[in-house]
């Protein structure tokens, strides 16, 4: 055991609320916040004041089949052009590997 925590979002199935929750290795709920959709950000989870409340906790250990993982569309202008940015980088990079790779393959082709 590391002792590793991590956070993510459950929704439940039937109601539709949306729970930040904080688990252990195994996969235990350990702290868990109930917390509007609207609201939700994945880019805001390591801020979210979790805490162990024992109902919440005790409802989706009991019941995993209830809930069903959940990624919230984050709608902040700031965290979406950065995610724009991370991908245009990205997108650079590849296309920079591509054209050194042909550029090799053609090499190649000249050489046979």
């Amino acid at each position: 055991m590391t002792g590793e925590l991590t956070r993510g979002f459950l929704k439940h199935k039937v109601y539709g609320t949306v729970i930040a929750v904080e688990r252990d290795e195994t996969g235990v709920v350990l702290a868990a916040l109930e917390i509007g959709e609207a609201i939700a950000c994945r880019h805001r989870l390591a801020g979210y004041a979790l805490r162990p409340d024992v109902n919440a906790c005790a409802e989706i250990n009991a019941h995993p089949r209830d809930f069903a993982s959940f990624e919230p569309v984050c709608g902040e202008a700031a965290h979406l052009l950065a995610e724009i940015g991370g991908a245009e980088q990205a997108a650079r990079a590849a296309e920079l590997e591509w054209q050194q790779a042909h550029a090799h393959a053609k090499a190649l082709k000249e050489t046979f």
